[in-house]
């Protein structure tokens, strides 16, 4: 495997990936993720649509490592969150949110579940047959280990849950510094009220749909954040 490779993205240019961040990159949970359209089955209206859950997710990693950056994060605590970052939306269905209602509905699991699932190697999204061709013995969670990330933080930070975006600007006092104080600045960076995820998918669906109503200003939100 190369020491680094340059993923060329057509909403954020180039995305450099390299060490256990590629290694992850690699993994074929993640490359299933091509074939999982990002707003499920969008692109029979708007047909530009046609972007996949891997672009999406690559779109999280690069603005989480500018987040990260930006704040001046412990190299921990940065690896901890671009790992996040990157890993958030392996647990997705074929047809993204569209199955995963059905889904819910019928076992009871959201993409979430499956992404810890995936992560911790307790459910395969290959064959046995398959892993044996890809000579794959180790989970991503031993990935992450060997790479001194903990594979406990990765998994907090992809699964937490707080109030929705409406409801945050209306907790009273005490349940606002709950869900915003201590070390919850990096769950906020993957699911909070301006996260690297939704600063991805606002900029990636209005650049594939034609809709510009999702359009932000990136670098000037990287400029102003702070703890």
């Amino acid at each position: 495997m190369p020491e680094f490779k340059v993923v060329h993205d057509s909403v954020h240019g180039s995305v450099r990936l390299e060490g256990v961040f590629l290694e992850l990159l690699e993994r074929p949970e993640m490359q299933r993720l091509h074939g999982v359209h990002q707003l499920g089955l969008a692109h029979l209206v708007f047909p530009g649509a046609n972007h996949t859950r891997l672009e999406h997710s690559l779109g999280t990693y690069f603005i989480a490592e500018k987040m990260a950056n930006a704040l001046s994060l412990p190299h921990d605590e940065k690896n901890s969150v671009m790992a996040a970052a990157l890993l958030h939306d392996i647990g997705h269905p074929p047809y993204s949110h569209t199955l995963e209602v059905v889904l819910n509905d019928r076992i009871g699991l959201t993409h979430v579940d499956f992404a810890k699932a995936i992560i911790l190697g307790e459910i395969s999204t290959l064959s046995n047959r398959t892993s044996k061709l890809l000579e794959i013995s180790n989970t991503i969670a031993d990935l992450l280990d060997k790479s001194g990330i903990s594979p406990e933080i990765v998994i907090d930070l992809i699964t937490a849950s707080g109030p929705s975006s409406p409801d945050q600007t209306q907790l009273e006092i005490e349940d606002g510094q709950t869900f915003f104080g201590g070390k919850n600045y990096l769950k906020q960076m993957i699911h909070g009220p301006i996260d690297a995820d939704q600063m991805d998918y606002l900029l990636r669906d209005a650049h594939y749909t034609g809709v510009a109503h999702g359009t932000i200003d990136l670098d000037r939100l990287l400029q102003t954040i702070g703890i």
